[in-house]
């Protein structure tokens, strides 16, 4: 769903690793578990697996879901 309602990217000048649907993922998980954004970033980092699932090189900075939940 995210795919056909989001562009890839913010910006094309913008940095390229995470797309514009990866962080919507995050966000989604972040709101279904009530967490915050550090809550979040820490939830990601326990499990590699789900990072793997939702395509993610690394875990993102609690700053990048906050500015990505801004757009």
């Amino acid at each position: 769903m995210a795919t056909k309602a989001l562009p890839t990217c913010a910006h094309r000048c913008s940095p390229k690793l995470y797309t514009q649907h990866q962080l919507f993922a995050c966000l989604v998980l972040k709101a279904l578990l009530k967490s915050d954004y550090r809550g979040i970033t820490a939830f990601l980092e326990d499990l590699p697996e789900l990072r793997t699932l939702i395509g993610l090189p690394r875990t993102p900075h609690f700053t990048t879901l906050q500015k990505a939940s801004k757009r």
